[in-house]
C-alpha cells in the first residue's frame, strides 16, 4: 500500500475501481463509480428485497460487513435500484451502499469469479465509509466561510486519489477475509462496465479508462503481497515460530483492522509467551495450538512472558473495542490472564464476559464451551482437581471438546496416545509442487525485487510464479553476526491440476481424504477461509463447511 500510493503521487494516476464523490451535489457526500446524475434514488427503481437478484447481493454485502466486524458505526442500509446513474456508490447522507441491476449483472458475466467481482465492488464501496474518506469535505463545508475551509476543499480533489486507491486495496482485502478470492480481474470488470453503460473513456471528474484499469491492475498487485504477508502469518503460526507470526499480523494491522486479525495476533502474544516460558502453566489453554514445556529459562525471559501476554490483552481488548459481541476475545484474554496467574480476572472473563458475548452472537458458541475448560484449568491452579477433573470429564464427553480431553490426559497423567501413520510408504514419496522439491532446490529458487521489511529483524520475500501454478513466499530473519535464516513455503495456487505424492487434488479431495491418507494433523488453526492443517513438511488449506474441500496445499522447509 505504501509503495503503490508513491507511484500514483509521482505518476499522478487518480483513483481506482470507484470514482470520487459526486461533486455536481454540493449537499450531498457520495462515492460513486460514475455518476451521470446528482439526483436522487427513483423510489419506483428500488429493487426489492425479496428479489433474487437483491438476495444475492445483500448476502455479500452482510458476509463483507460481518468480516469487517466494527460495531462502532451503525452498518449502512443496502439497497439496489434499476437506475442507470452511479454503477455502484457509498452515500454517507443517506447511510447507505448500493449497487444497479446493471452492474449486478456486469458482475455475473465473470463466471466463476462473479461473487468475488460483486464482493469487490461492493467492498469497495462499504471501505469508504469505515475508512472515513467523507471526513475533509465534510469539514470543508462546514468552515466554507474560512480560509481554512476553502483551502481544504480545494484539496479534496487530490485527496480522492489516495482514498480510492485505499478503498480499492481495503476492499479487496475485506472481500478476502469475508471468503471470496482476490479478485484480479479489476481492469476487466471496470472495461465491461463502462461498455455495458455506454460511457465515454473520458467523464468529467473522473481519469480515463485506461488510467482507472491500470490502477485496476496495480492494486490488484499490492492487495495479493497484503494476502501472502496474511498467509504467511498464519503458516508460521502452524510451525510454532509465534514471535515472527506476530510481527506479521501487525504489518497488515498497519493496512487493515478487523476483530479477527487483533484477536490473531493477541493469541500469538500469548503463545510467543507461553513458548519462551511456559513453567507457570501446566495445561493446554484454548487458544493453544500445541503445548509443549521446554522449562524455566529464567528471569529475563519470564519478565519478556509478561510483556508479551500484556500486549495479548491489549490486542484483545481492541478487538472487543470494535465488536463487543467477539466472544472470542473475551475467552483469550481469560487464556492470557490465567497464564499471568489474575486468577480473580481470568475467572470473570470466563464465567462472564465470554459466555454472555456467545450467546449475544451465536456463530462463537464454542467460546463458551472452550470457556469451561479455562475455569477447569483455574480450578487445577487453585488445587481443586477433583472439580477439575468432574468438569473436563463432561466436556470431553458431552460436548466432544478435544482441549478438554487432552487437558484430562495431563491432569491423569495418562500418556500420549500412539500414533501409527495409515500409509507408511509416503514418507519414501518426495512431494513436489508443478515438479519443484523445495527441499532439494530451495537455494537456487528466486523471489521478486520488491521485498518487505515486517519488523523485528524479519524480511518478506515472494516469487507469486515460480511455476505454472504456484508461489513462493519466504520470512528471513536475522540471526547474530549478519546471518540470516529463511524460512520457506512453495503453494500451489487454486488452478493446480497437479496431485500430492498421496493422491490429494484441489477441489476434488476433502479433509477427510486428507487425514485418510496422511493422519492426523501436527497441529491445525482456523481461519477466516476455512481451515490449515500441518503435517510433517506439507500444509493443506481447507475450505468452509459443509464441502471442507481442499483449496490449496503448501510445501515447507524450516531453516537449517
Amino acid at each position: 500500500m505504501r509503495k503503490l500510493i508513491y507511484l500514483l503521487v509521482a505518476q499522478l494516476v487518480t483513483f481506482s475501481l470507484s470514482a470520487q464523490e459526486d461533486k455536481t451535489a454540493p449537499d450531498t457526500i457520495v462515492f460513486a463509480f460514475a455518476s451521470r446524475s446528482s439526483q436522487g434514488i427513483d423510489d419506483a427503481n428500488m429493487i426489492p428485497g425479496d428479489s433474487i437478484k437483491f438476495h444475492r447481493a445483500e448476502g455479500i454485502y452482510n458476509k463483507l460487513v460481518a468480516a469487517r466486524g466494527d460495531s462502532r458505526y451503525p452498518v449502512p442500509d443496502f439497497v439496489m435500484t434499476r437506475d442507470q446513474r452511479k454503477v455502484a456508490w457509498m452515500d454517507y447522507n443517506a447511510l447507505e451502499v448500493g449497487i444497479e441491476e446493471k452492474a449486478y449483472d456486469v458482475c455475473m458475466k465473470f463466471g466463476a469469479d462473479a461473487d468475488a467481482a460483486l464482493a469487490m465492488l461492493i467492498g469497495h464501496e462499504l471501505s469508504h465509509y469505515y475508512e472515513k474518506h467523507a471526513w475533509r469535505r465534510n469539514f470543508a463545508k462546514q468552515y466554507s466561510d474560512m480560509a481554512v475551509g476553502q483551502l481544504l476543499g480545494m484539496m479534496t480533489h487530490a485527496d480522492s486519489v489516495l482514498n480510492e486507491t485505499q478503498a480499492d486495496y481495503i476492499g479487496g482485502f475485506l472481500a478476502y477475509s469475508a471468503g471470496y478470492p482476490v479478485f484480479k480481474r479489476g481492469a476487466a470488470l471496470t472495461d465491461s462496465l463502462y461498455s455495458a453503460y455506454g460511457l465515454p473513456d473520458t467523464l468529467r471528474m473522473y481519469p480515463v479508462l485506461s488510467d482507472r484499469q491500470k490502477l485496476n491492475e496495480r492494486s490488484a498487485e499490492v492487495l495479493e503481497r497484503l494476502v501472502n504477508v496474511y498467509e504467511t502469518a498464519n503458516m508460521l503460526v502452524l510451525i510454532g515460530q509465534y514471535q515472527d507470526a506476530v510481527y506479521y499480523y501487525q504489518y497488515v494491522l498497519h493496512d487493515y483492522q478487523s476483530p479477527e486479525i487483533l484477536n490473531n495476533a493477541g493469541v500469538m502474544s500469548v503463545l510467543a509467551g507461553l513458548d519462551i516460558c511456559p513453567d507457570t502453566i501446566d495445561y493446554a489453554l484454548p487458544l493453544q495450538l500445541d503445548f509443549s514445556s521446554i522449562g524455566q529459562r529464567g528471569t529475563t525471559d519470564f519478565e519478556k512472558k509478561v510483556k508479551l501476554l500484556h500486549e495479548a490483552i491489549r490486542y484483545f481488548d481492541a478487538a472487543t473495542t470494535m465488536n463487543p459481541d467477539y466472544a472470542p476475545a473475551y475467552l483469550n484474554k481469560a487464556c492470557a490472564l490465567a497464564a499471568l496467574h489474575d486468577l480473580p480476572r481470568a475467572t470473570y472473563y470466563a464465567s462472564i464476559e465470554a459466555p454472555a458475548a456467545a450467546m449475544r452472537d451465536t456463530q462463537y458458541a464454542k467460546a463458551a464451551v472452550d470457556a469451561q475448560v479455562v475455569l477447569a484449568i483455574l480450578d487445577i491452579i487453585r488445587g481443586d482437581s477433583l472439580n477439575a477433573d468432574a468438569a473436563l470429564q463432561k466436556l470431553s464427553l458431552k460436548s466432544k471438546s478435544n482441549v478438554a480431553a487432552e487437558n484430562l490426559r495431563l491432569l491423569r497423567k495418562l500418556p500420549v496416545p500412539a500414533f501409527t501413520s495409515p500409509t507408511p510408504n509416503a514418507a519414501f514419496m518426495p512431494e513436489t509442487i508443478d515438479d519443484i522439491d523445495l527441499f532439494l532446490e530451495k537455494d537456487d529458487l528466486q523471489f521478486d525485487n520488491d521485498r518487505i521489511s515486517i519488523g523485528g529483524g524479519l524480511t518478506f520475500f515472494q516469487n507469486n510464479a515460480v511455476g505454472p501454478n504456484s508461489k513462493l513466499l519466504t520470512s528471513q530473519k536475522k540471526q547474530d553476526r549478519g546471518r540470516a535464516k529463511k524460512t520457506l513455503f512453495l503453494i500451489a495456487n487454486e488452478n493446480n491440476k497437479g496431485e500430492t505424492a498421496n493422491g490429494i487434488k484441489i477441489q476434488q479431495s476433502n479433509m477427510d481424504d486428507v487425514t485418510k491418507e496422511y493422519g492426523p494433523p501436527k497441529r491445525s488453526v482456523q481461519t477466516t477461509n476455512g481451515e490449515i492443517l500441518l503435517y510433517d513438511s506439507t500444509i493443506f488449506f481447507i475450505g468452509p463447511k459443509p464441502d471442507f474441500k481442499v483449496q490449496k496445499w503448501a510445501l515447507y522447509v524450516l531453516p537449517d
